[in-house]
């Protein structure tokens, strides 16, 4: 469980709330006030996945970059860069799967 958690957001606050907030010390912020917020979190979850904004607010020292990082998106590519993925103590994980499961074999038309 991460003590402090950062979730990064626009326009809409991720559902169930109150059950993310039961499991840390919970800090919403966008993109404009993550460069306050990030440094010492032990987790960042990116709501709002597709912004340039957590490169740009990545701490300079290793030592308080978030030990882990959920993007609520498959894609990761905003993500991918040299502080993040150059740190191994630094976990990248994403909602790959998430929306997949079984569809119909046939449709109607």
């Amino acid at each position: 469980m991460a003590d402090r958690l950062v979730v990064l957001y626009r326009d809409h606050l991720p559902p169930n709330r109150a059950r993310i907030e039961s499991l840390a010390e919970t800090v919403y912020a966008t993109e404009e006030e993550l460069p306050l917020f990030l440094s010492g979190a032990d987790a960042l979850l990116a709501w709002w996945p597709l912004t340039s904004a957590v490169a740009g607010a990545w701490p300079d020292d290793p030592a308080k970059a978030p030990r882990w990082v959920h993007v609520a998106a498959a894609g990761v590519e905003p993500f991918l860069f040299p502080a993040l993925t150059g740190n191994p103590e630094v976990v990248l994980t994403n909602a790959r799967g998430v929306y997949d499961g079984p569809s119909p074999s046939t449709s109607w038309g």
